[in-house]
């Protein structure tokens, strides 16, 4: 984190045609955080064509390539990583979302993640893999309590709210 600057979020998970939800997740954290942090949104400036099935960036079509590197050099450039893995209760093996989470815990960044209860074989050996439960610092049901907790996680590491929290 550069100094005089607030914290940097990446958005990590699934992008799938035609899946609203992957895009609504994103923009709701960005309403409820954006203010505190720096955003890096891979989907920012993007638009998906229904009767093409196409995505483009700024009116251009992309390409895997541009994909890969303007997502690697957010994750690069992120203080935070939230990952929303929720996508594999569908079975869904979120690959890209998980070599990001690699490659962000690598440079150092905080990562916190949505990861589904139970759902299957590939969940179970996902919660239990050790590069999960190292490199993740803190695990999450849903995307409300993650959202919640890293607005109050970026004030703090920002400096915006230094006060110890009292006791229960």
């Amino acid at each position: 984190m550069s100094m005089g600057l607030p914290p940097s979020v990446y958005l990590c998970g699934p992008i799938r045609d035609e899946y609203h939800e992957d895009i609504v997740w994103r923009e709701k954290f960005i309403h409820d955080v954006g203010d505190n942090a720096i955003v890096y949104n891979p989907l920012a400036g993007h638009t998906f064509n229904h009767a093409q099935s196409v995505w483009s960036q700024h009116g251009v079509p992309v390409s895997s390539s541009l994909i890969v590197k303007q997502d690697l050099w957010m994750v690069d450039h992120a203080d935070i990583l939230v990952a929303n893995l929720l996508p594999l209760a569908d079975e869904y093996p979120c690959l890209g979302s998980l070599m990001e989470i690699g490659r962000a815990s690598a440079h150092g960044a905080l990562v916190f993640a949505a990861i589904p209860d139970g759902f299957g074989r590939i969940v179970e050996m996902l919660q239990a893999h050790p590069f999960v439960t190292e490199l993740i610092a803190r695990r999450f049901h849903d995307i409300e309590s993650m959202t919640a907790f890293v607005t109050s996680t970026v004030l703090s590491i920002s400096g915006e709210v230094a006060k110890f929290g009292g006791y229960e």
